[in-house]
């Protein structure tokens, strides 16, 4: 039941972080989009230099948002790798120091 309510509760925490990142960009664009609308809304080729600006720069935050996931999944994936082996080597009932915190906090 411990493994369980810890692989949970870091999926449910990677979820919660995707997807406030996907409508953070969201409301990213919207905000943005309609500053620049509001603003160019009188020159002739404003509204296409509008969606032009508003893709290329959620793109971009978009990309950095990414870079930024990929280096968090990729400790968290070493702290549960680097756990499981100090379960597996020195303690007979398994876990390591951080996950027997965890699964006495789930039960």
């Amino acid at each position: 039941m411990g493994r369980h309510c810890t692989l949970m509760l870091l999926s449910l925490s990677q979820v919660a972080i995707v997807l406030s990142i996907v409508f953070s960009v969201i409301l990213y664009r919207l905000a943005v989009a309609g500053a620049i609308y509001s603003l160019v809304s009188d020159i002739t080729l404003g509204p296409s230099v509008g969606d032009i600006v508003v893709a290329v720069t959620g793109a971009g935050l978009q990309l950095v948002a990414i870079i930024i996931m990929n280096k968090l999944y990729e400790f968290v994936a070493f702290r549960l790798t680097n756990w499981g082996e100090e379960g597996r080597g020195g303690k007979e009932e398994g876990g390591g120091e951080v996950e027997g915190i965890l699964n006495r906090r789930c039960q």
